[in-house]
């Protein structure tokens, strides 16, 4: 649990909107972005200490601590001149990559301290290495994650290639100025009394739903503290141009495949197959549809997290299921939901986390289909991004972050060793693969029944309409056939394989 905060106030404001709600979860367990950047080109030892020293010189939210005050917990950002310097460790080579990416989603962040941002070099001999950043989510979103690593690569990049570093420093004067909170930049319509009609609006069929999600759900209660393990899942790159055109023919975005499929395998693994109304969230990006809009320049957290329920019957098939989850993201887009549940997070955080008498949701994802990230800086190339964030124990009892590296769909889906174990979860590896295998296939629908064995008891969307245009058509590696790597990833892995 992250510790209690310690730090004076300084230049700063409060935290509100979603980023005070996920600082209000991270207290419960942690609450971490993580970025895995594979690479291949000269080490980069002596230089990543310089480019963290010139993003923290950039971003006041990498010198920024939280404190707690009467009022709600602060930002508290250190002067340019006067920074404590991102933690940066190396670790050799042989360590598997995902024992690196669970070691950080698990470790909470001094939060009274900061700064709230840490990277770890997997070192290979001579080599660039892997790189894993880790950011507290509350300072920063999926965006501004990649856009950090873009950065970060650029500085490093631009020197081993002789030439000046990119992105020069804001002036003097700008340097300690934290970026606009969520609920001043959200448009008009969501603010003044307008905007208080739609949250209350929002709220009311919030509680509608949840009292069907409670009605229709064999219970799943919030489990004892567990820790958070990953199911590192890719298709390769045939296998994703076949599902991105079968859901461009049916008429679905991605992300309403991707939901789609964590909710059937939830329905296998999870509830046994049967019946069951479940509870979905879906994260969404609103930079662009703020006033102004914000770019993905600006590290900060402006993500809003939409909820539905919906009930899922394995006999009625996949398809039908996903063009369900479509319907109501895109009614949800029609209402303004997504502004209206930026506004409303933090009261509903501190309603779960004061009562927490059950579990957020079924399902939760993020999907990204496009990265700032490059596919080369200098004399260093980047083989491969994917995106993590740690599962709470108040969260979805499948999390799952998800985007298109290289031309290949990668999804990570997180889960609490409380809640399941680890065949289990190697199985509902395997389950979700087959499923969006399936479905890119054709008309035919996956099975639902799947054995499982249970421990629990048995009682991000980059546009809402069309975010399957992005990102797909980057040269990749064919990569032999599809197939889940949770063990081999854990076990086994090598640098040349992806995790």
């Amino acid at each position: 649990m992250a510790s209690t905060s310690v730090a004076q106030p300084g230049p700063g404001r409060r935290l509100v909107g979603t980023e005070r709600a996920l600082y209000d979860f991270s207290r419960l367990s942690p609450l971490n972005l993580v970025v895995l950047v594979r690479l291949d080109g000269p080490a980069l030892d002596d230089l990543l200490p310089q480019a963290l020293a010139a993003a923290q010189a950039r971003h006041p939210l990498l010198r920024a601590s939280i404190c707690d005050q009467r009022s709600g917990p602060r930002f508290a950002v250190r002067p340019a001149d006067d920074v404590n310097p991102v933690a940066l460790r190396f670790v050799s080579a042989p360590m598997a990559v995902l024992t690196v990416v669970e070691s950080e989603l698990r470790t909470p962040f001094d939060v009274g301290t900061g700064p709230l941002a840490r990277l770890t070099c997997i070192r290979d001999v001579g080599a660039a290495g892997d790189l894993v950043l880790t950011l507290h989510h509350a300072i920063a979103d999926g965006a501004s994650a990649a856009n950090l690593v873009h950065e970060l690569l650029g500085w490093c990049g631009a020197r081993l290639a002789g030439d000046d570093p990119p992105s020069p420093l804001p002036p003097a004067g700008e340097r300690d100025e934290l970026p606009p909170p969520l609920t001043e930049v959200l448009p008009a319509t969501s603010r003044g009394l307008r905007g208080l009609r739609a949250a209350l609006a929002l709220a009311a069929r919030q509680g509608r739903d949840e009292l069907t999600y409670r009605l229709g759900n064999p219970r799943r209660p919030v489990p004892p503290p567990g820790e958070a393990s990953t199911m590192a899942l890719r298709l390769d790159r045939n296998a994703t141009t076949s599902l991105v055109a079968r859901a461009r023919r049916s008429r679905l975005t991605m992300t309403s495949v991707l939901c789609a499929a964590l909710l059937w395998e939830a329905s296998a693994t999870l509830y046994r197959s049967r019946p069951a109304t479940m509870r979905a969230v879906v994260w969404v990006d609103l930079r662009r549809h703020l006033s102004p809009p914000v770019p993905a320049t600006t590290l900060a957290c402006y993500v809003s997290m939409l909820r539905f329920v919906i009930k899922v019957d394995p006999r009625e098939g996949f398809a039908p299921l996903a063009r369900a989850v479509q319907r109501r993201v895109e009614r949800a887009a029609r209402r303004g939901d997504r502004m209206s549940a930026a506004a409303t997070s933090a009261a509903l955080a501190r309603v779960a986390t004061r009562f927490p008498i059950g579990r957020l949701g079924t399902t939760a994802l993020s999907y990204s289909p496009a990265p700032a990230i490059g596919p080369r800086y200098g004399p260093v190339a980047v083989r491969d991004v994917q995106g993590f964030v740690s599962n709470i124990r108040l969260g979805a009892e499948l999390a799952a972050s998800a985007g298109v590296s290289a031309g290949e769909l990668w999804c990570n889906v997180l889960y609490l060793d409380s809640d399941i174990d680890q065949a289990t979860a190697a199985a509902a590896a395997d389950g979700l693969l087959a499923t969006l295998r399936q479905f890119a296939q054709g008309p035919a629908e996956p099975p639902a029944q799947r054995a499982t064995t249970m421990i629990a008891d048995d009682s991000q969307l980059a546009q809402l309409t069309n975010d399957h245009d992005h990102g797909h058509g980057a040269a990749g590696r064919p990569d032999g056939p599809a197939k889940s790597r949770h063990n081999e990833s854990r076990h086994n892995e090598s640098r040349g394989t992806g995790s």
